[in-house]
């Protein structure tokens, strides 16, 4: 990229090229202090993230992924297929878990490496493309927002998915801006095979992610589109256009085999999902990403007490100043000299207008904004017009561009006041999440109901017989997690009301722990007399459903022909706010 497309806000690393002008001692001196600078900053928030990550405990999402890793390659795409992401990130695991078993410490220690390689993407390309400022911003951005605490622990995809769009979205801003670049130097090969090899992992990790890497591509699109227009008969933009439409063909067939169960997936979200667009509520948690997780709205909304919300709103209410305050500096000093490139070049109007923006949307904050926001507004419109599927979980695969976005803001506005009110701000809410975060996490309750339901399930001949399914949607829940935690112990999923049938085939990943039964009620031992476990979420008081005088417990009961409850207990597991009862029934 040309120097003239740079601001001189931030600069690209260039210290293995210092001229005349400035000794090397001064440039190397220069360059160690940023170096022991990130080193630091890197180190400090991977120690952070990993105060979370020696908790045995699980919540259903985390058994369901290390119950589907346990499964074959082959199994893990064809039951992966009736759940609603794709798979890459279960094959992923897969190796975790043959290599080291199913510990969720060593499965947990997998996704924080995600974050972590997500994060180092900062110094290796962000440094050298943006410059130090933007490296050091995004780097603190992607380690120390709330958000990327709770994933970088969980044991879900998103943290591969976040690395994968980020590097993504790196080749293609590398490759759009050289493509506007007047010198016209050639693209390197490696530049196009990470962006395509890069939009295919995230086309296979989750569809946000998927979404996320083909606004990436669109912006390159755009970018060729602008040179053609500005140089419309050079054979160094139609090599450019070559190498573009290989790769998108080689996209396209590598996610064939997929594509039969996207629109599988599709119909079956279709018919219901269990994410809900609520007004303000959804809107809330997206315009305060990535500061607004599950934790810190729960300190904001009171529950643990006067001083954490007092806290945790001043520290909130900071951070969004700061960043209004910063859009508005930055958009006084930086938007105009923006749409002074490519000034001195005759083309028609349309032609000026049209590569003007070209220059705009790759400048790196625009590029990043472009993914981020694209990502929130075509993700509403399917929420709107087919089913919700918006939620901020789900954005947090565009923490990168969204990092970048935020961190050249905070560089152009050029106040170091509004940045460190920025940093002291976050810095609060990341403290005031991982504190309470890991209370829940080791919180001793976490254990009890798994070494209650362990010791009353065992008997001398074996084990009780133990049925889920009273109310399949949310018993499968902690069904899912004791499958995982005791897969000794055989478990019945009845199935038999659940419309249409195979509804549930995703659970098969609960195999052989969990068996999915259609036998009529009392199930799969409706011949069987004796004690046997019934496991329901919520509490043993909980309602089953509206209109029915009694509880779940009493309508277990009823169900399985029970002739008298011997013992019901209910559990609640801080981890998560789970609630369980796991009761012992005779017939």
């Amino acid at each position: 990229m040309s120097s003239s497309s740079m601001t001189q806000d931030d600069a690209p690393d260039n210290s293995s090229n210092a001229t005349n002008s400035v000794p090397l001692s001064v440039a190397t001196q220069a360059f160690r202090h940023i170096r022991y600078v990130w080193v630091i900053l890197f180190l400090l928030g991977l120690s952070f993230n990993l105060i979370t990550a020696f908790t045995s405990a699980i919540w259903f999402d985390e058994s369901y992924s290390i119950a589907l890793a346990r499964h074959s390659l082959a199994d893990i795409w064809r039951i992966g297929s009736a759940d609603v992401h794709p798979v890459l990130y279960y094959w992923m695991l897969h190796g975790v878990v043959t290599l080291f078993g199913q510990n969720p410490i060593i499965c947990r220690l997998f996704s924080v490496a995600g974050l972590a390689a997500c994060a180092a993407l900062g110094w290796i390309f962000v440094r050298r493309d943006i410059g130090y400022k933007t490296c050091l911003g995004y780097t603190f951005i992607v380690l120390f927002s709330p958000w990327a605490l709770a994933e970088s622990v969980d044991i879900r995809m998103y943290s591969w998915a976040a690395f994968f769009v980020m590097f993504t979205f790196l080749m293609c801003s590398r490759i759009a801006r050289r493509v506007l670049n007047d010198a016209q130097e050639d693209i390197p090969l490696q530049w196009w095979i990470g962006a395509f090899a890069g939009a295919i992992a995230c086309a296979y990790m989750h569809y946000f992610s998927c979404l996320a890497a083909a606004l990436c591509l669109l912006f390159v699109l755009i970018a060729l589109i602008a040179g053609h227009a500005a140089r419309p008969k050079t054979p160094y933009i139609k090599r450019q256009f070559v190498c573009f439409g290989i790769g998108l063909i080689i996209c396209i067939l590598a996610y064939m085999p997929w594509l039969h169960v996207l629109f599988a997936q599709v119909s079956h979200v279709r018919q219901g999902f269990w994410i809900s667009l609520t007004f303000p509520d959804t809107f809330l948690d997206i315009a305060l990403f990535p500061t607004f997780n599950e934790t810190i709205e729960s300190l904001v909304s009171g529950g643990n007490g006067l001083i954490w919300q007092v806290v945790c709103l001043s520290a909130l209410s900071a951070f969004v100043a700061a960043c209004l305050a910063a859009l508005v500096l930055a958009g006084r000093n930086a938007c105009m000299p923006l749409f002074r490139r490519g000034e001195g070049q005759k083309f028609s109007h349309i032609k000026q207008i049209l590569i003007k923006s070209a220059f705009v949307l790759v400048s790196p904050s625009v590029a990043a904004g472009f993914v981020y926001i694209g990502t929130i507004v075509i993700s509403l419109i399917i929420s709107l017009s087919i089913s919700p599927v918006l939620m901020a979980r789900y954005l947090f695969v565009v923490i990168g561009p969204f990092a970048i976005m935020v961190s050249t803001i905070f560089v152009r506005a050029r106040r170091s006041f509004v940045v460190s009110v920025g940093i002291a701000s976050l810095s609060v809410l990341a403290l005031c999440s991982q504190i309470n975060s890991a209370i829940a996490a080791y919180d001793p309750l976490n254990e009890r109901a798994i070494a209650y339901y362990r010791e009353i399930t065992q008997t001398e001949d074996g084990y009780l017989p133990v049925v889920v399914g009273v109310n399949v949607y949310s018993d499968i829940q902690p069904a899912g997690i004791l499958a995982v935690a005791v897969p000794e112990v055989p478990i019945t999923l009845d199935n038999t009301y659940v419309y249409p049938k195979g509804d549930y085939d995703a659970y098969e990943a609960f195999s052989p722990a969990l068996t999915i039964s259609d036998e009529k009620r009392p199930g799969a031992f409706e011949d069987y007399q004796g004690k046997f476990v019934c496991v329901t979420n919520g509490t043993e008081d909980d309602p089953i459903f509206e209109g029915y005088p009694g509880t779940a417990v009493d309508y277990a009961a009823t169900s399985y022909n029970a002739s008298g409850i011997i013992e019901s207990k209910s559990f609640y597991m801080p981890y998560k706010s789970l609630k369980l009862t796991i009761t012992v029934m005779e017939r």
